[in-house]
């Protein structure tokens, strides 16, 4: 796993090294500061201590970053490396040799460390070139040290003034060896230059995520140093001074390699995190998979290699979408991160070694991967069971309109029947009005029932479908009905749309004002059955409306076969309802059944309370002396309270497991 909390040795490892490295940048300050022989003194003086102080921080922000990496160790290494070629600044001979040697180590050490990023090691191909150059740089500098008078030119912060020291090492005085020596030098110092150049131009154009950004800022900043060192050194060797644009330019882009090391990092990890907030954003929950994940992460980070891995209980393994099992052990640790989110189960991502410096990213993918199919789960949970609400109270609709048709009905207009019949058999006057008024009260509590039963389950959605029912329902309150070719619907469907537009005509025929119009238009959309109330009435605030108990059940109905319900109004522009059901079935998946149970219970709670609502109306309109009102609801009450206990219900069988409404192939039926 990339990053990390560092143990506490390391902490107090780093914290040394940062210290070292605080006193080698004022040594080296002080140094360059109290020197007679350096060439530029200015410039020697403000920049080297800025040389150490920045391959310092650079290393030492890598090494916190990446623990387990060598690139930050040695990085931060070479920073303590290049504060001993401060010594050039003295003129005593052995300080100024050993100064001299430490500039060769430090480039030599240079090419080796970000050759070697981010693999702790060189590439095979690399390992000779570098090997031959180290031992031919080591060769030419004994030469140099036992047969030459004087140094090699060297770099624009280790130039002296003329007469520089002597070399006090020399002895064998050869002139030919000495220049032989030199020149090797300075001939095999630019040859490093120009490998690092090719090695990360290599790296670079190489197959995997992020290479341009990771590697194209130090690359340019490589390429920049050879160019400026080699022509500094060659026009100082023919004796043509010391320029100091040259030398600026040498030490700006020496810095300029560790800062676009880390830099490169930087705009890589906020390219990959702005990508990832679009694949969050542009990516559809009915589309939230494992492999369609893994296809989309390996798109997101230019990464072929990448699988996603889940976590299965029963296998207890790491299994991808073809069901593979993880073998970590067969992979570095390096190209494997693990994520253990609170409360879901664990997921894994295998990937190119190289997105482990772009931390926190690889442990940002997994975490948002999990975060998605568990909420894609949790989706597709509640849309299961709301399907199952929605067949439990179509079922149960159609068995309240069968009992009131098939049996309370009959019986009233027989208990009717027989009250004529007792009436046209009375001798008292006194007993004829009487059986008279309870004939009149039989016929008009059949009417209600007949009423009630039509409400419950109106039989022209059963027999004529969706768009007849809803014209004969929307006649009544003069709205205008448009079916644009809705086509066949399944009854949960038809169930839910019918009775969620008759909600959204009452609101527009409540808040809309006199004289309002409403059209109520049916149509296919793109797979979606649409239907669309629309009124040119007053309208309404959005922002400070809220929602009342019919909007709350509109959407609920409207839910619970899958759909959504919006809602826009304009104060002055009227209103428009918009119900949309995508007609298809869904998966299920029992990941987020706790929270779903959860959401269940608060359903219930809603649907107890719209039926103390209803029973209260019911009260008040009992007291007006309204019978039919105070029919209509309690009959309203029954049913809220009747949603209420499928609720509950549905609720208990999702805790105990119970797949109740899962056909066998494992998808949720659509009512």
């Amino acid at each position: 796993m990339s990053g990390g909390v560092l143990p506490r040795a390391q902490v107090w490892l780093l914290a040394a090294v940062a210290a070292a490295a605080a006193a080698a940048t004022v040594f080296t300050a002080w140094a360059a500061s109290q020197s007679t022989i350096l060439q530029n003194p200015q410039l020697q003086e403000a920049w080297r201590p800025a040389f150490v102080a920045t391959y310092a921080a650079a290393g030492l922000y890598l090494w916190q970053l990446h623990p387990a990496s060598q690139a930050g160790r040695r990085i931060a290494g070479l920073a303590l490396l290049y504060a001993a070629t401060s010594l050039n600044a003295f003129s005593a001979p052995w300080l100024f040799a050993a100064g001299r040697v430490a500039v060769a180590l430090f480039v030599a050490g240079m090419v080796y460390v970000f050759l070697a990023y981010p693999a702790d090691r060189l590439a095979a191909r690399d390992r000779v070139s570098v090997a031959v150059l180290a031992v031919t740089l080591t060769g030419v500098w004994a030469l140099t040290l036992l047969c030459s008078r004087t140094f090699p030119p060297s770099g624009a912060l280790s130039a002296c003034r003329e007469p520089c020291p002597e070399n006090p090492a020399r002895v064998v005085d050869s002139e030919a060896l000495g220049d032989v020596g030199r020149i090797g030098v300075t001939v095999v110092t630019a040859l490093l230059l120009l490998l690092l150049v090719v090695g990360l131009l290599r790296k670079l154009r190489s197959p995997g995520p992020y290479r341009r950004y990771l590697f194209g800022p130090p690359l340019a900043a490589v390429i920049g140093l050879a160019v400026a060192y080699t022509s500094y050194t060659t026009l100082v060797a023919r004796g043509l001074g010391h320029p100091w644009p040259l030398a600026l330019a040498t030490v700006l882009c020496g810095i300029a390699v560790p800062v676009g090391l880390v830099g490169g990092q930087l705009w890589a990890v906020h390219n990959a995190t702005e990508r990832l907030r679009r694949m969050v954003l542009d990516l559809s929950p009915s589309q939230v998979t494992q492999a369609t994940l893994q296809t989309t992460l390996r798109t997101t980070l230019e990464d072929p290699s990448l699988r996603f891995w889940s976590w299965n209980r029963s296998r207890s393994a790491f299994l991808d979408p073809s069901g593979e099992a993880l073998d970590s052990s067969s992979r570095p640790a390096s190209a494997v991160t693990v994520v253990e989110p609170d409360g879901r189960p664990p997921a894994a991502l295998t990937h190119d070694p190289m997105l482990q410096d772009l931390a926190p990213v690889p442990d940002a993918l997994v975490a948002t991967a999990v975060t998605l199919l568990d909420d894609a789960s949790l989706r597709e949970e509640l849309r299961g069971a709301r399907q199952r609400l929605a067949a439990t109270s179509h079922a149960e609709r159609i068995r309240l309109e069968r009992d009131l048709h098939d049996g309370i009905q009959p019986r009233l207009t027989t208990l009717g029947v027989q009250l004529a019949e007792a009436r046209g058999m009375a001798q008292s006057p006194e007993l004829k009005a009487l059986l008279a008024d309870a004939e009149q009260s039989v016929a008009g509590l059949a009417a209600d029932v007949r009423s009630l039963a039509h409400d419950l389950y109106p039989p022209g959605l059963h027999e004529e479908g969706l768009p007849v029912a809803l014209q004969e329902a929307a006649g009544r309150s003069g709205a205008t009905v448009a079916d644009g070719g809705i086509g066949a619907l399944t009854p949960a469907v038809e169930e839910a749309l019918y009775y969620a537009t008759l909600e959204a005509i009452q609101n527009s025929l409540q808040h809309g004002g006199d004289g309002a119009a409403i059209t109520v238009s049916l149509r296919r959309d793109e797979g979606d059955a649409v239907v669309q109330v629309t009124d040119d009435g007053a309208g309404f605030d959005m922002a400070s409306a809220r929602s009342g108990l019919g909007t709350i059940n509109m959407r609920d109905r409207i839910g619970a076969v899958g759909g959504q319900a919006d809602v826009v109004s304009h104060p002055g522009e009227g209103t428009t309802v918009t119900l949309r059901v995508p007609l298809m079935g869904a998966a299920v998946d029992g990941t987020a059944r706790q929270r779903t149970v959860g959401l269940l219970l608060a359903a219930a709670e809603r649907h107890r309370a719209a039926a103390g609502v209803h029973r209260r109306a019911a009260e008040y309109w009992e007291s007006r002396g309204d019978g039919v009102r105070v029919t209509l609801e309690r009959a309203a009450a029954a049913a809220a309270l009747a949603r209420a206990r499928d609720a509950r219900s549905a609720a208990r069988a999702l805790a105990r497991a119970v797949d109740a409404g899962v056909d066998g192939d494992g998808t949720m039926p659509v009512p």
